[in-house]
């Protein structure tokens, strides 16, 4: 869990019963609004995890949030 996740999570403890039903709205319809990048072909995806297995092996440091991001796009 992010950092910014902790602290907007700290932050909606402190709502209502009420906030809390409309924040979950909100995060609902923005789920709606944002665009998912279409799937990787399944060999794409296995060339990604075999890089990064590669630079595990090597002992290179690996940014969680960077691999992430680079598996999600096109």
């Amino acid at each position: 869990m992010t950092v910014a996740l902790k602290a907007v999570l700290e932050q909606a403890t402190r709502l209502s019963r009420e906030e809390r039903a409309e924040l979950r709205d909100a995060l609902d319809a923005l789920d709606a609004t944002v665009p998912q990048p279409p799937p990787l072909p399944r060999d794409e995806r296995d060339r990604q995890i075999a890089e990064g297995l590669a630079q595990i092996i090597r002992g290179e440091v690996i940014d969680e949030d960077e691999m992430f991001a680079d598996l999600d796009r096109p």
